[in-house]
């Protein structure tokens, strides 16, 4: 068996990849930055989110059904996003990843992990890059 070096298999798998996680990972990065941008609504949302979890009134199938529908009629950044084109069965878990993501505090973590994966596969490149590029391990 002929090991591949890594640009070789970065290169192999880019067109699998991009086609179809290209547009599931841009969405959960596009919907970062859109939570981002609305700090009023998106904490609305959070704590929302937060008392369903500590009351335990937290439906099945939240996130599909009754979440995308009641939040979107009420925060602006979302009906922006279910209005940008983009499938609301990807955008509806996008939004609530990052919700528990705030809530264990792992957002800071993972939102760079993404976008090295996004840039990797060339989805997007360094200068449309959120964070400080500078940061970014090279390949």
């Amino acid at each position: 068996m002929i090991a591949l070096g890594k640009k070789t298999l970065l290169s192999l798998d880019r067109t699998y990849n991009i086609a179809y996680l290209g547009e599931t990972l841009m969405t959960y990065w596009e919907t970062y930055i859109a939570l981002n941008k609305n700090p009023n609504e998106f904490n609305a949302l959070l704590q929302d989110y937060k008392n369903r979890i500590e009351n335990r009134s937290l439906p099945e199938s939240y996130y599909y059904n009754l979440a995308w529908n009641e939040a979107r009629d009420k925060f602006v950044f979302l009906q922006e996003l279910a209005n940008s084109g983009k499938d609301s069965n990807i955008v509806a878990p996008a939004v609530y990843f990052w919700l528990r993501r705030y809530l264990d505090d792992t957002h800071e973590q993972i939102f760079p992990i993404l976008e090295l994966l996004l840039k990797s596969y060339s989805v997007i490149d360094r200068q449309h890059i959120y964070i400080n590029p500078e940061t970014l391990p090279e390949l």
